[in-house]
């Protein structure tokens, strides 16, 4: 009877083997590999971009509030109105182009993209008498969060040394 169960065991020995093999090149190599990122915030945490004092939960802090302005912006609806769409397309890159200042501490770039961002704001506030109430309803809240998250990243701004 011995004789019987012998090779079974062998075989769930080397399998045991295999498996634990198996997993240790998964971990070995997933901790090794490092995905392409195609983020616009790929550069906020490197040092030239901040100051050598900024701590690390003020970097969380802006690399949140950033992030979130680019999710915003990427699934921004499409509204009934051929105008509401033309400005929000408009407000989407003003603000593309405010991170990217911001990323690169351009204070000057900066200001003047905020000033777009304002009037395209205040622009869509008035369109937005265009849309129906569901839609408007929508575009108050991107609007919201948007508002939400630029006025938190223009207070880290001043904040910031790089800003001067």
């Amino acid at each position: 009877m011995m004789k019987a169960s012998t090779p079974f065991f062998i075989k769930i020995q080397k399998m045991g083997k295999f498996l634990v093999l198996s997993i240790s090149i998964f971990i070995i190599f997933s901790c090794t590999t490092e995905g392409v990122n195609l983020s616009p915030l790929e550069n906020v945490l490197s040092d030239a971009d901040f100051d050598h004092q900024t701590s690390i939960s003020e970097r969380i802090e802006k690399i949140n509030n950033a992030s979130e302005i680019t999710n915003i912006i990427s699934r921004f609806p499409k509204f009934s109105s051929d105008d509401v769409n033309k400005e929000t397309e408009k407000l989407k890159n003003y603000l593309e182009n405010y991170i990217e200042n911001y990323e690169k501490g351009n204070s000057k770039e900066l200001k003047n993209k905020y000033l777009d961002y304002e009037k395209s704001y205040k622009k869509l506030q008035k369109l937005k008498h265009q849309l129906n109430s569901d839609e408007i309803n929508i575009l108050d809240r991107y609007l919201a969060q948007i508002k939400t998250n630029m006025n938190l990243l223009d207070s880290e701004k001043t904040k910031d040394n790089n800003f001067r």
